[in-house]
């Protein structure tokens, strides 16, 4: 959930059928070639077997980091001026009193997920997977699942999405992350029913890549569908 914060600090010819299929196979060699480099040895077969069935690489999103991976200050970013500012509450700056964010944490521009659709009437959650990145950077991210929470029994759900060019860029759904590397899916489990204190947040479970991709579009048209309302009104 997301808090509204006072203004304190901002951060700105056509080639035969033969050349084309040994084309076709120098260039998926190549790609397991960069995956084995990135992925533990274990999962190489497996990653290999994946991009033969999906030759499709999934559409990407982009999101905004508030909160880098291994960091406990609670930023994010102002509602009405768009700039990202460290929370405070009840005049005090607020930081996370338990282990540092498990990945970078921020939130999908351009959606809106009402309460009456599963949200808050915020932009979407993120919690992306690899290392840390400055906060402020805008990054291109594969969505493979999502995170379901209740925040004091409101629904908080977060997406869960790993990022280009980090050692967990070849996931793509939940299945394959707890085959590929063990225990992440447990370490967001733990972190995130905790890091509020005793009792604040309840864990409800995990969704898969279809159901998270599913909320994002819900979300995206809810953002169209404000901003064209917000045009009409400005109109009149």
């Amino acid at each position: 959930m997301r808090n509204q914060a006072s203004p304190i600090s901002t951060e700105s010819i056509t080639a035969p059928a033969s050349r084309s299929r040994v084309g076709r196979a120098i260039t998926l060699a190549i790609v397991l070639i960069n995956l084995v480099t990135l992925a533990p040895a274990s999962a190489s077969a497996h990653l290999a077997n994946r991009i033969q069935a999906q030759p499709n690489a999934p559409q990407e999103v982009v999101a905004l980091i508030e909160i880098p991976a291994g960091t406990n200050q609670k930023w994010e970013q102002n509602k009405d001026s768009g700039q990202l500012e460290w929370e405070k509450r009840n005049g005090t700056r607020r930081v996370v009193s338990y282990l540092p964010y498990p990945g970078n944490y921020g939130m999908i521009e351009n959606t809106l997920l009402p309460k009456d659709k599963g949200g808050d009437g915020d932009p979407l959650d993120v919690i992306i997977l690899g290392p840390a990145v400055e906060r402020g950077s805008h990054i291109k991210i594969d969505i493979i699942g999502i995170l379901k929470l209740k925040d004091n029994g409101e629904q908080d759900d977060k997406l869960i999405a790993v990022m280009d060019k980090s050692p967990l860029a070849d996931v793509r759904s939940m299945s394959e992350l707890r085959t590929l590397y063990v225990g992440v899916d447990e370490i967001l489990r733990v972190w995130f029913s905790h890091y509020k204190g005793p009792e604040q947040m309840e864990f409800v479970g995990f969704g898969d890549r279809a159901e998270a991709l599913d909320v994002l579009r819900v979300a995206q048209e809810s953002f169209l569908i404000q901003m064209n309302d917000l045009e009409k009104g400005n109109e009149n």
